[in-house]
C-alpha cells in the first residue's frame, strides 16, 4: 500500500508516517481467510521478535504471519520487525513522543486556531487533546519505523486484530523496500502522502458512532488520507498489480489531487505554487503566526462545512495550488485562505457553491456584488457631497427637511450560526467574512475587522 501526507493536520502526518491504523471492520481481505492459521510459533517466526508480555489469542493469531503478508504484498522481508502490545494510553504515548519530536509546537497551537476562526472547529475547541482523545479510541495499531517495532491495542480480538496485524506488517514491509519513515519528516510545505479501507471517508466515519462526538472535519481528516490512498492503490493494482504500487513508492503523488485524480498522476500535473496571503489592509499590527496549505482533500473537507458532500467534491475539482495564513494582534485573529484553481470556469463554479453553502449558513451578504461577497460588512461609506445653494434649489428648505438617517454602521456582527449536524453548535464568531473571486483566485476571508476586510480581500486575490 503507498500511503499520502493528506491534509495539513499535524496529527494525520504523526498517525501516518507511524503506519497507524484505526479499528478495521472486518479481517483484511487482501490477506485471506487462512492469515493468522500458521504452523509456527510466534517466537520462531523468522522476522518478528515478541517484546513483552501477550496474550495467548495474539500468539496464536501471529504464528505465520509475516510469512503470509509477504506473500499477499509480494515484498519479501528483508530484516526482522519487532511487535510490542500497548494498551489505548500507552499507545497513543507513542505517538504523542514522535509528534513532540518531529512536529514544532506552534504549528499545532496555529493550526487549532485557523481552523476555529475559519469556522471549522467550535470556539473554545482543545484541538490537541481532542485529537489524542479520538485517537486514543480508535487508534489500533502502528508501525514506527525507527525502533523497526509495530505496536497493537491490548483491547483488540478476532478480525481487528487479524486486520490490523495485517496492515502494521505491511507498513513493516513497505519501510525495508521504500523506506516510508524519510519519506513521512514533517514538512510544512509538503502536501504529500499514506493508506487505507476502500470506503469513502463519510462512510467510514459512519461505521463509528464515536467519531460522531467530534466535529466532522476533525474525523474527517483523519481518515480521508486512509481512504482516498486506499482508492489510489487499488486503482493502480487494478491495471498493473503490486508492480504498479511499487513504482508509485519510487515515484510517489505531489499532492492529494494527485492523489484523487490518478489521470492527473499520470500526466504529472504539479501543484500551483502559491505565497501565503499577505495582511497589509489590517494594519502593522497583525502578524503572520501560522500558515499552510490544505491540498484538494482537506480543502473539499472543509468545504463539506457548507455543502452537501458531493457539492464540495465538484467545487474542489478544478484546485490547483492554495494556501492559508492566520494573522494575529493580540487577541485579534483573522484567516486567509487563498485557492488558485487550474481555470477561471472552476474558480466561478467553486465560487458560486460557496457563495451558496454560505448564505444559507450565515443568511444573506451584507455586501452582494459579482465576485465580491461579505458578511458582516459594507463597503466605507462615500464622502458627502459639498452643500448645494438653498438658493439654486428653492424647494428645499435646510431648515425644514427632515435629518438623514445616519450611514449603516460599519462592522455588524455577525448572526448567529446554526447547528451543524454531528457536533455542538459553532458560537457566534468575531469579525466578518468575505469571498472574493478574481480571475483563476478564490479567498475566503474570516475574523478580519470588519472595516478592513474588504480591502484586505482586494489585497489577497492579487
Amino acid at each position: 500500500m503507498i500511503g499520502l501526507r493528506g491534509a495539513g493536520s499535524w496529527i494525520v502526518l504523526g498517525v501516518l508516517a507511524l503506519g497507524c491504523g484505526s479499528k478495521p471492520a472486518a479481517k483484511d481481505p487482501l490477506l485471506g481467510p487462512d492469515f493468522g492459521k500458521g504452523k509456527k510459533p510466534a517466537t520462531n517466526d523468522p522476522g518478528i521478535t515478541v517484546v513483552g508480555p501477550i496474550s495467548e489469542d495474539v500468539r496464536s493469531r501471529v504464528e505465520g504471519a509475516w510469512r503470509i503478508a509477504s506473500k499477499a504484498r509480494r515484498l519479501k522481508p528483508k530484516e526482522s520487525v519487532k511487535l510490542q502490545v500497548l494498551d489505548p494510553k500507552a499507545l497513543v504515548a507513542v505517538v504523542r513522543t514522535h509528534v513532540d519530536n518531529d512536529v514544532p509546537k506552534d504549528v499545532i497551537k496555529g493550526e487549532g486556531t485557523a481552523y476555529t476562526v475559519l469556522g471549522l472547529l467550535p470556539a473554545g475547541f482543545d484541538y490537541e487533546a481532542e485529537t489524542y482523545s479520538l485517537l486514543e479510541e480508535e487508534l489500533a495499531g502502528l508501525y514506527m519505523p525507527e525502533h523497526k517495532t509495530m505496536y497493537l491495542s491490548s483491547t483488540l480480538a478476532g478480525d481487528e486484530l487479524d486486520g490490523t496485524l495485517a496492515h502494521e506488517l505491511v507498513h513493516a514491509l513497505q519501510d525495508q523496500h521504500f523506506g516510508i519513515g524519510k519519506k513521512m519528516k514533517y514538512d510544512p510545505n509538503s502536501k504529500k502522502a499514506t493508506d487505507l479501507p476502500d470506503l469513502d471517508p463519510e462512510q467510514m466515519v459512519e461505521m463509528n458512532k464515536k467519531t460522531k462526538k467530534r466535529p466532522r472535519f476533525l474525523s474527517l481528516g483523519l481518515v480521508a488520507p486512509y481512504a482516498d490512498g486506499m482508492r489510489f492503490v487499488h486503482a493502480l493494482r487494478r491495471r498493473g498489480g503490486w508492480a504498479a504500487v511499487d513504482e508509485a513508492w519510487q515515484k510517489p503523488p505531489q499532492s492529494t489531487e494527485q492523489l484523487l485524480h490518478l489521470d492527473k498522476y499520470d500526466a504529472q500535473e504539479p501543484p500551483i505554487a502559491v505565497a501565503a496571503p499577505s495582511a497589509n489592509a489590517l494594519g502593522p499590527g497583525f502578524k503572520k503566526t501560522f500558515e499552510d496549505v490544505f491540498g484538494e482533500e482537506e480543502g473539499r473537507i472543509a468545504l463539506a462545512e457548507w455543502m452537501d458532500v458531493k457539492t464540495s467534491k465538484k467545487a474542489a475539482a478544478g484546485w490547483g495550488g492554495d494556501r492559508l495564513a492566520l494573522y494575529e494582534d493580540g487577541k485579534d485573529k483573522a484567516v486567509a485562505w487563498k485557492i488558485v484553481f487550474d481555470d477561471e470556469k472552476e474558480a466561478e463554479e467553486a465560487m458560486f457553491h460557496l457563495v451558496t453553502g454560505w448564505g444559507a449558513r450565515f443568511g444573506g451578504p451584507t455586501l452582494d456584488q459579482v465576485d465580491h461577497k461579505a458578511w458582516g460588512a459594507v463597503p466605507l461609506p462615500p464622502p458627502p457631497a459639498p452643500p448645494k445653494d438653498p438658493k439654486a434649489d428653492p424647494k428645499k428648505d435646510p431648515k425644514k427637511d427632515p435629518p438623514k438617517e445616519p450611514p449603516k454602521k460599519v462592522g455588524d456582527p455577525l448572526p448567529q450560526l446554526p447547528d451543524a449536524p454531528g457536533y455542538k453548535p459553532i458560537p457566534q464568531l468575531t469579525g466578518c467574512r468575505l469571498l472574493r473571486r478574481s480571475g483563476k483566485t478564490v479567498a475566503l476571508l474570516a475574523g478580519a475587522p470588519c472595516g478592513k476586510i474588504v480591502a484586505w480581500g482586494e489585497e489577497v486575490v492579487k
